[in-house]
């Protein structure tokens, strides 16, 4: 059966007004911030934003790996990215990025694979 597997990559400055967001921080946006992501020999995956507000204050906030899923289906609907909705999504760090896997098994054939080869 046919698999489909796409990653999108983000860098972690795009996803910051989008962090900033889902710590419900009034205004919800940040005069500058940075995003570290950290991950165990386990291989669990956070981040930790480190903002500085508007009115000067420095906010540091955690964000375990469903809330960054959450974060990156969200940015992709903001993005009008499509994501087939019964896709499998994860988050997985590459390099310095942080990305959403999308994976999507085939549930219908259309004609036999026999049939399909001769038609090359």
């Amino acid at each position: 059966m046919p698999r489909e597997f796409r990653s999108i990559l983000f860098s972690t400055e795009e996803i910051v007004p989008i962090l900033m967001q889902l710590t419900g921080v009034a205004g919800g946006h940040a005069a500058a911030g940075e995003v570290a992501l950290h991950e165990s020999a386990s291989g669990d995956l956070s981040a930790t934003l480190v903002a500085r507000l508007p009115d000067g204050r420095r906010l540091v906030r955690a964000f375990g790996r469903e809330e960054l899923l959450t974060a990156l289906l969200t940015l992709c609907r903001a993005l009008m990215i499509p994501l087939p909705r019964s896709a499998e999504k994860t988050v997985e760090r590459m390099g310095r990025d942080i990305a959403l896997s999308v994976s999507l098994s085939s549930q219908h054939h259309c004609m036999s694979v026999e049939r399909a080869a001769s038609f090359v």
